[in-house]
């Protein structure tokens, strides 16, 4: 089972997964396995401290220290 953050902020909402690293198949697959269910257009997105920033499917993955100082 994966647990996310809801956050709404105006009225938008955006779901986040926060995960040390993704780079393991098996791990990026568990921590997307619970926003790929949500059936909504709103922003999902798993933090971690890999490097980079990617979007697969509109599940989007930032590095954590990139997406604070953005």
């Amino acid at each position: 089972m994966s647990f996310f953050e809801i956050t709404i902020k105006n009225g938008v909402k955006t779901y986040y997964q926060v995960s040390l690293s993704v780079k393991d198949e098996q791990t990026y697959q568990r921590e997307v396995r619970g926003l790929q269910k949500i059936n909504d257009n709103f922003r999902k997105i798993i933090l971690t401290e890999d490097p980079g920033k990617y979007n697969d499917n509109g599940i989007e993955q930032w590095n954590v220290i990139d997406w604070l100082l953005s």
